[in-house]
């Protein structure tokens, strides 16, 4: 399309209005689900190595498609017009493009928002005329940037941030590219001055902490491999009755104050959050799954009970606790999970394509292996 040709569309869709095209983003779910054996390629600027230094996004969708046996590469470098990546995308043949725009990027780009209208679509148009798994052309997702996180009278970043995400909605509607807004969610979860506290998720208002990276790997998997009831255990302990979210409990026994069963686990749990985050309660509650693996049990007495996983205490939470749901920290299948992080991490410092094949090829089965655990949840004993 012709640069006369989107100015036209782009003014036409601003005289639109910016409240009807907003909410058709919104409404809008992922167009473009994984298929089997797919190289996903995640492209942007420094974040994206950032992204692939801490393992969370890969190692979460692992957790959600494990029979998926999904590639990813982590490409550290701003793809434009001028320089759309055609080599590295061809030499990961990619099936997947995932385009990610950090803070410091969009803040730039907001200064001309026209000429970034002008660009992307460009690109995008760029990329879907190559082949460059030699066979189809790849399925195209864009990432928003997340919220500045802001402290004193830094508003101005967001106003800026909030018309660049726009904008670029604005765009993947009109070319029917599947859209992650990040900025909307994590906005809500920017405590004003909050940079000292454990829920942070910037650094320095802008760079992702470690906990950012982890809530922002939820926000995306949530739209790239949606998990509807998340990973929960529930336990209606007055009918006797388990039902687990993914997998299957059997040889449950019910005694008047707890009760045993054993969980036949494929799938691994999501990865637990960074030690000592504090993990924004906006996420689980809001219609989105729970970020964490999470055991809720409804109709106990009262009292304290205390969870053990194959003989090892868990957590310990009151009746009314345990009824509104008990987030669960290193279980034996997180730590499992752990093992497949660090498998991923290590993965994406290689170089040499053969040795990330066979990284891959291990990480594919540490997916797939099949557990049983011992739950059993009884009254604590004073």
């Amino acid at each position: 399309m012709t640069i006369a040709r989107w100015s036209w569309v782009l003014g036409l869709l601003g005289m639109i209005g910016c409240l009807a095209v907003s909410h058709r983003v919104e409404a809008a779910g992922p167009k473009s689900k994984f298929k089997k054996g797919d190289r996903i390629v995640v492209v942007g600027d420094a974040l994206i190595e950032q992204m692939g230094s801490n393992g969370y996004l890969e190692t979460l969708i692992h957790t959600r498609l494990p029979e998926h046996r999904l590639s990813f590469s982590h490409l550290g470098q701003r793809p434009s017009v001028k320089n759309p990546l055609d080599k590295a995308l061809s030499r990961q043949k990619a099936d997947v493009i995932v385009a990610c725009f950090s803070i410091e990027e969009s803040l730039k780009a907001a200064d001309n928002l026209d000429q970034f209208a002008m660009d992307l679509p460009m690109l995008i148009d760029h990329w879907r005329g190559k082949k460059y798994n030699d066979k189809t052309s790849p399925r195209i997702v864009l990432v928003s940037p997340m919220a500045f996180e802001l402290k004193g009278g830094q508003g101005k970043q967001n106003q800026k941030l909030t018309a660049f995400t726009l904008r670029m909605g604005l765009v993947a509607t009109l070319l029917d590219v599947p859209f992650i807004d990040l900025f909307k969610p994590t906005a809500k979860m920017a405590p004003t001055g909050g940079l000292s506290r454990g829920s942070a998720f910037t650094k320095d208002g802008s760079a992702p902490s470690l906990y950012g990276h982890w809530e922002m790997a939820h926000i995306i998997a949530d739209r790239l491999a949606p998990l509807a009831d998340g990973d929960v255990v529930n336990v209606d302990f007055k009918n006797k009755k388990i039902k687990i979210s993914r997998d299957v409990a059997e040889s449950a026994t019910f005694t008047a104050t707890g009760f045993k069963f054993f969980m036949i686990a494929e799938y691994l749990p999501p990865p637990s959050p960074p030690a000592k985050s504090i993990v924004h309660k906006i996420r689980g509650t809001d219609g989105s799954p729970p970020p964490q693996q999470t055991l809720i049990v409804t109709g106990l007495p009262d009292g304290q009970y205390a969870l053990r996983i194959d003989g090892q205490k868990i957590i310990e939470a009151s009746a009314k606790q345990w009824a509104a749901g008990v987030a669960l920290v290193h279980t034996p299948g997180q730590l499992k999970t752990q093992k497949l992080r660090d498998a991923v991490i290590k993965k994406n410092g290689l170089t040499k394509q053969a040795d990330i094949i066979e990284a891959d090829a291990d990480i594919a089965t540490m997916t797939t292996a099949v557990r049983t655990e011992r739950w059993h949840l009884a009254p604590v004993k004073k």
